[in-house]
């Protein structure tokens, strides 16, 4: 057409390629074994892809994804610690991924050390906070031998699947046994040494102010929000362990409760602007030099409804530009674009024929008289 995309028919529908678009997408014609990519991450010139069945890692001369030895089950996370770069490999548990192949970092018989989530602690760059299958666990990085041991575990204690959400202080959040209860745990330091005891559990219920329907958890700019709806966004205040609502957040209008399967995120490229996705499509804030903040979402209309973006990850290509790196349940995203708020121009598009399994198409409340043979429409 007059922007330079090429339309193609196919057997079971219309296909596009447009050389000229931000966006690339890597899906099972890719080598990935299904759509579903929980996470990518980034290491010595490789792309990792976190799927259902494993770590999956993309061959730069070929532009396809091949599966990294020794990696299976759901991946919940990447991790650099020190000059390694760790995956949350389930039943595998915590291994450390050289270019195509992995090594058990931590890893238990009978699958008692199976890795659902795994966050670094803000307090101890040397510290990880994993979730478990039904507990918690903190492991300590030693730099000196580059040795792992689990530090303390807590008991019962289950994190939200695939996501481990842990507030600025290093509170670990989750869903309670009722619904309108949050648990928090909070990891101590004991001589140097951080644990979980007995006093590590808070609960909480609609007695510190959180609504019957209960509430879900997500992370922005570091702090972290509750949220029952767009227009029904509480914070927690630590001194008085009560949760009010908050009116005067401006992103409560790009909020949509479990929006096509999208998962609350954010994260903050290498400029510091802040991408997230609560369920209406990606948008950005960027602070600006007067001190405002400007607030984009115009580039990410194409994906916004097709791919429920899961996890965001950035790169930096052999120019020196960053790349963003999409994951979500349609596949990986790459967006090389500059967050560029253009609008397409206008375009012409000739209609020729219209079929309707292979037969002559009929119209119902709308005639063209034979005698003007021509009909055009504008967009």
């Amino acid at each position: 057409d007059s922007r330079g995309i090429l339309w193609m028919s196919l057997f079971n529908g219309l296909s596009k390629m447009d050389l000229s678009s931000p966006f690339t997408y890597y899906t099972e014609s890719s080598g990935l074994p299904s759509k579903a990519v929980f996470y990518t991450g980034t290491h010595n010139g490789y792309l990792y892809a976190g799927t259902n069945s494993g770590v999956y890692v993309l061959d730069a001369a070929t532009n396809q994804f091949e599966h990294v030895e020794g990696t299976a089950g759901q991946i919940g996370g990447f991790v650099q610690m020190g000059n390694d770069y760790l995956a949350a490999c389930g039943e595998k548990g915590i291994l450390k991924l050289i270019g195509k192949k992995s090594v058990p970092i931590i890893q238990k018989k009978n699958y008692e050390f199976h890795v659902s989530a795994m966050v670094k602690m803000h307090a101890d760059s040397t510290v990880l906070l994993v979730g478990l299958r039904e507990s918690m666990a903190i492991v300590k990085y030693h730099p000196d031998n580059k040795t792992y041991t689990i530090e303390s575990t807590f008991d019962n204690f289950q994190s939200r699947q695939l996501i481990l959400i842990a507030d600025k202080n290093d509170n670990i959040w989750t869903f309670g046994d009722n619904r309108n209860e949050i648990k928090k745990l909070s990891p101590i330091n004991i001589d140097g040494k951080w644990q979980f005891t007995k006093n590590s559990l808070k609960i909480y219920g609609t007695q510190n102010g959180i609504p019957t329907q209960g509430v879900n958890q997500f992370i922005y700019d570091n702090n972290i929000y509750f949220a029952r709806t767009s227009d029904s966004i509480y914070v927690f205040n630590d001194k008085q362990e009560q949760f009010h609502l908050d009116t005067g957040l401006f992103f409560s209008k790009y909020a949509r409760r479990n929006s096509n399967g999208t998962t609350a995120f954010s994260a903050t490229d290498n400029a510091g602007r802040i991408w997230a996705n609560y369920g209406t499509g990606i948008f950005v804030k960027i602070p600006q030099a007067d001190g405002s903040l400007k607030i984009i979402n115009k580039p990410f209309k194409e994906i916004s409804t097709t791919f429920p973006v899961w996890f965001i990850e950035f790169s930096t290509n052999q120019n020196g530009k960053q790349v963003a790196w999409l994951s979500s349940g349609e596949g990986i995203v790459r967006y090389d674009g500059n967050l560029d708020e253009k609008k397409a121009g206008n375009f012409q598009a000739l209609i020729r024929t219209i079929t309707l399994n292979d037969d002559s198409t009929y119209f119902n409340g709308f005639q063209i008289p034979f005698e003007k043979n021509k009909f055009s429409k504008k967009w």
